[in-house]
């Protein structure tokens, strides 16, 4: 009765006659009596966002009160993930209210939310992406992946429009202590066995790959791939100047820290590679958005995740998808384009060393021919094309690798491994 009361309003009244709808609101949430009564907050909870759907919220004080009042009905440090034993469809609700509430927050409410508010949206996130992980429902799974997109500044709504950039950054700031855990948690989703659908894995590995580009950017840390002896020069002469920025900078946010997050990050990635071989083309167009934009836009931070990175893009560049297969070749064609020589050589050693593993694990994957691991190396000897400079070594060097393999094991033959290289074209 109320909601469609709510509902044939116009904005501008419900704007006038928001306090006065939403306090009482949010004081009957509070209230004791109903603290069991799970139905009866779900109500209120979707009285409020019906109302925040259609005014926006000016005054970060009222926020605040919004918010805690709906956090409060889904957190309790005592469970796992600290995630309140409510019903499944109050916990659906806060997680499309909450996301409401920021979506319809002004942007100077939302900026001064995420730069003095930081212990209370890190919560948020966490509580989020413990529900993403922890629950089974797929609609809630999903709300709360949406939740954690909008308490990062990641949704697709607030990644454009005045006062985006600005936002990003106090984002980045704010995200930067608490990164490692909500990519593993958005990990475990991602490669979860009993995921219903594809849905959810598009969406985590959506999630983590906006969250993780916006934090450790290369642009961000200031990172290259070389100095030059203009840059040496320029540190010498604004010495003072680069101190001032310096400090600046969010203190955790050091090169040990940018070290400490990389080699925590990398362990995400290896986990998320088996994904290549996903049956839904959408997880791995989304896999391949990922590396791509770990390549692109954090080859530096992301150092110890490359190997894996260009494990993943060099296999799906021969994907049975087109728009798959030209995303990926592109992305490497890109990013050869734009690096330096020496990068270049490194990189060239890491697609050596990646298919020189593949190469070893021969004996195994012929065991197993209708295994996807057969068709991973066809697309490597495109890198290690001799005609090219500087490739000419990496191919001496997995002629080699090839010629030293050998395998005796019932009907396997060399013969079998010359087959097995020729179908990679590797010639």
């Amino acid at each position: 009765m109320v909601n469609s009361c709510v509902m044939e309003l116009k904005s501008d009244t419900l704007q006038e006659m928001q306090l006065y709808i939403l306090f009482p609101v949010a004081s009957h949430l509070k209230s004791k009596e109903l603290k069991t009564k799970h139905e009866v907050q779900r109500q209120l909870v979707d009285t409020m966002n019906i109302v925040l759907e259609k005014v926006s919220v000016h005054l970060p004080d009222v926020f605040v009160k919004y918010h805690t009042c709906l956090l409060n009905l889904v957190f309790d440090k005592g469970n796992p993930g600290m995630v309140a034993k409510v019903s499944e469809e109050l916990l659906l609700s806060v997680m499309k209210c909450m996301t409401t509430l920021m979506m319809r927050a002004n942007g100077s409410t939302r900026l001064t939310i995420f730069k003095s508010h930081v212990p209370l949206l890190a919560q948020t996130i966490y509580i989020a992406a413990h529900i993403a992980k922890l629950e089974k429902l797929r609609s809630l799974r999903l709300a709360a992946i949406g939740c954690l997109t909008a308490y990062t500044a990641t949704h697709p709504t607030l990644c454009s429009g005045p006062g985006a950039a600005a936002l990003r950054t106090a984002a980045a700031d704010m995200a930067g202590g608490i990164l490692p855990g909500v990519v593993a948690a958005l990990q475990e989703v991602s490669v979860d066995a009993d995921n219903p659908g594809h849905a959810l894995v598009v969406a985590a590995l959506n999630a983590m790959h906006n969250i993780v580009c916006m934090v450790v950017n290369d642009k961000i840390s200031g990172q290259k791939d070389n100095v030059s002896i203009e840059d040496f020069n320029h540190i010498l002469t604004v010495k003072d100047a680069e101190k001032k920025d310096v400090a600046k900078r969010p203190a955790m946010k050091t090169p040990e820290w940018y070290s400490r997050v990389a080699i925590k990050l990398e362990l995400v990635t290896r986990t998320l590679v088996p994904l290549q071989s996903h049956p839904h083309f959408a997880v791995r167009m989304e896999l391949a958005v990922y590396c791509s934009k770990l390549l692109l836009e954090c080859s530096q931070t992301m150092a110890p995740s490359i190997p894996h990175v260009l494990d993943v893009l060099i296999a799906l560049a021969k994907d049975e998808y087109p728009e798959i297969s030209r995303f990926c070749s592109d992305g490497l064609q890109a990013y050869f384009c734009n690096i330096s020589h020496e990068a270049k050589l490194k990189t060239l050693d890491i697609v050596a060393e990646n298919f020189i593993s593949i190469l070893q694990s021969l004996p195994r994957i012929l065991n197993n021919v209708e295994s996807n691991e057969a068709n991973q190396s066809r697309p490597y000897p495109k890198f290690l094309n001799p005609k090219e400079p500087g490739k000419a070594r990496l191919y001496k060097l997995a002629r080699t690798k090839i010629r030293q393999s050998r395998v005796k094991r019932g009907t396997i033959k060399l013969t079998a491994i010359k087959f097995a290289i020729t179908n990679c074209q590797f010639q």
